[in-house]
């Protein structure tokens, strides 16, 4: 329930054989995201030091992590993975050694490539979008928001490569490389760092757009000095004049409560631009302040107590849309609230 979870794509990684799944990293979460949906285990590369919590620990090694010294990776935890793939299972890598800071990938290591040269295994492009928000760097805790993940298709080696590849990590084990397996390990490194080069292309292809978009929204949100527009603030101010002038029948039924909305909406308004508070409650107040004073509007005029369960529920399912879907709640609340203020207008005709 704190995640709004979306994941597609999932059908790419095959029901069986080696296979490497390659993602971003923007949360501690990354790894269940990516699991959720799949009906094969798999098995991450994990910091070490989560082993030594008794519990947590626990529960890492019965998921099949693999334990691995950050600071030290080793050639012990690349020989682990191997083994992985070489007995067919499945592979979970995080390429950027590290959780992304902003949204954006890291620079990503070779390790994935040298790794899908030495197996023969195929690369299946992750993005996993929305993370950096529920789950900043910074933050202790997650937060409740949307997270995409996206399975893009496979990246195949080219086979005489990784035969190429294959016949030299043998000779090398036999001694000294010869002039001609010196330029070719250098034509190794240049082809991982053409697959590490396609496999951030694919990332970035829907992840980029996603990190732009993400701090539109965040800017918009979290602007507590935003102007006082005619909507949606301003809405109630403009229907109640245009009801008194208009509609006689309206005058008549006009209460203190009615009034009692009206100001305490205004000096809400008021205070909040005067002392500007940029605190995540105040700015989630501040969107969904309209639908609260429209409910208000309506028990002083036409509803009862009877329908106060359906207006705590209305106020959830915005507060729900306003946190999962943010930049489509906007649109809503624009549109929806002249439409609703029209229909409690024309309600006196």
């Amino acid at each position: 329930m704190l995640f709004d979870l979306h994941v597609e794509g999932e059908a790419q990684v095959p029901e069986k054989g080696a296979v490497i799944l390659a993602s971003n990293h923007p949360t501690y979460l990354d790894p269940a995201f990516i699991m959720v949906k799949l009906r094969r285990p798999v098995r991450f590369l994990a910091w070490e030091r989560p082993f030594r919590v008794p519990v947590l620990g626990l529960l890492m090694k019965r998921y099949g992590a693999i334990p691995v010294n950050i600071d030290r990776p080793g050639r012990a935890s690349f020989e682990a993975a191997a083994k992985v793939l070489r007995s067919g299972e499945v592979f979970g890598i995080f390429p950027e050694g590290g959780r992304s800071h902003f949204g954006t990938m890291n620079p990503l290591k070779s390790g994935v490539a040298r790794l899908a040269m030495m197996t023969g295994a195929p690369i299946i492009p992750i993005t996993i979008r929305g993370g950096h928000r529920v789950w900043h760097k910074d933050q202790l805790f997650p937060r409740p928001g949307p997270v995409s993940v996206q399975f893009h298709p496979p990246m195949i080696l080219e086979s005489k490569k990784l035969s190429s590849h294959h016949r030299r990590s043998q000779s090398l084990v036999m001694g000294a490389p010869t002039a001609i397996e010196t330029a070719e390990n250098a034509r190794d490194k240049e082809y991982e760092r053409d697959i590490v080069d396609k496999l951030v292309k694919t990332i970035n292809q829907s992840l980029l757009p996603s990190v732009r978009a993400e701090h539109k929204e965040d800017r918009v949100y979290q602007e507590a000095d935003v102007p006082v527009g005619w909507n949606p603030e301003l809405l109630p101010y403009l229907s109640f004049i245009i009801a008194w002038l208009l509609l006689p029948r309206f005058r008549q039924i006009v209460s203190p409560a009615l009034l009692g909305w009206l100001t305490l909406y205004a000096g809400y308004l008021l205070v909040h631009r005067t002392v500007r508070l940029n605190t995540p409650w105040t700015l989630a107040l501040r969107q969904l302040s309209p639908w609260i004073v429209y409910l208000g509007i309506l028990f002083s005029t036409l509803l009862s107590r009877d329908h106060i369960g359906l207006a705590v529920v209305f106020l959830l399912i915005c507060l729900w849309y306003q946190t999962f879907r943010f930049y489509s709640y906007r649109k809503f609340r624009k549109w929806g609230l002249v439409l609703a203020y029209l229909i409690w207008t024309a309600s006196w005709l």
